[in-house]
């Protein structure tokens, strides 16, 4: 492009001096100026070439101010794609933290369950356990019931807990539920988790009850505390058709 324009300038000029050349030659020859018109085909001459080296100038001075304008659009769009690109990895970052914070709950329930079902049993029977254990009996104010402990977990085995519960269950129906409750030991076997029995002539009333009381146990300890409600005539059976037994033996 500035090829052309000084190429098209130098013609410019080159046509001029050709057609002034004659009566400069002359007044050269002569010893005097040249005619007006000449001198003035002279100046414009030299204007047109002024004209020329100043536009080449000019449109150098444009080149380089697009050029400088361009790498400047460039510099800003590569800072707003490294800026994008970090949000975009911090954006990630966060994600990544926030699904390792979900996992790490998820974790920590599910290890505060594992400590609760690991530690004694009594623990469970306050708050909300205790809660739903006496929901669940609550229809069958007045039945009577046998809470046992099992004297091999709990002397042999040097076995607490077992004797702790036992206590606890009765202290909780005595004093919180409106059964009829009483206590004895149970003697010459050994087992696991909470047993709840009644005689195999045990009214409907009794049996209802019986299930209610499975439910609540189970409810309040979880599943794999109690066994029952049996109705045999075995170890641990009820004393009457009207009695609920229930043996807590080791912690399962």
């Amino acid at each position: 492009m500035e090829i052309g324009i000084v190429f098209a300038g130098f013609l410019v000029v080159v046509g001029l001096l050709m057609e002034s050349w004659p009566e400069i030659n002359a007044a050269i020859i002569e010893g005097r100026l040249p005619n007006l018109t000449v001198t003035g085909g002279v100046i414009v001459t030299v204007g047109v070439l002024i004209e020329v080296v100043l536009g080449i100038f000019i449109t150098q001075r444009a080149n380089r101010t697009q050029a400088e304008a361009n790498d400047r659009v460039a510099l800003a769009q590569r800072a707003a794609a490294e800026a994008n690109e970090r949000a975009a990895t911090l954006e990630k970052g966060i994600a990544d933290a926030r699904e390792r914070a979900a996992t790490l709950e998820v974790e920590a329930a599910s290890l505060k369950l594992k400590i609760i079902e690991l530690g004694p049993r009594t623990a469970r029977l306050y708050g909300e356990g205790r809660a739903k254990f006496l929901e669940n009996i609550k229809p069958f104010d007045g039945q009577k019931v046998d809470v046992r402990f099992n004297w091999i977990s709990a002397m042999q085995h040097a076995d607490r807990e077992t004797m702790e519960l036992s206590l606890q269950i009765f202290g909780i129906l005595k004093l919180e539920s409106k059964w009829n409750p009483s206590q004895s030991v149970a003697e010459n076997c050994d087992g696991k988790a909470i047993w709840v029995k009644i005689s195999e002539t045990a009214t409907q009333s009794t049996r209802e009850a019986a299930d209610a009381l499975c439910a609540g146990l189970t409810a309040a300890l979880g599943e794999g505390n109690v066994v029952g409600p049996r109705a045999d005539a075995g170890f641990g059976a009820a004393v009457d058709s009207d009695t609920i037994a229930v043996i807590v033996f080791a912690h399962p």
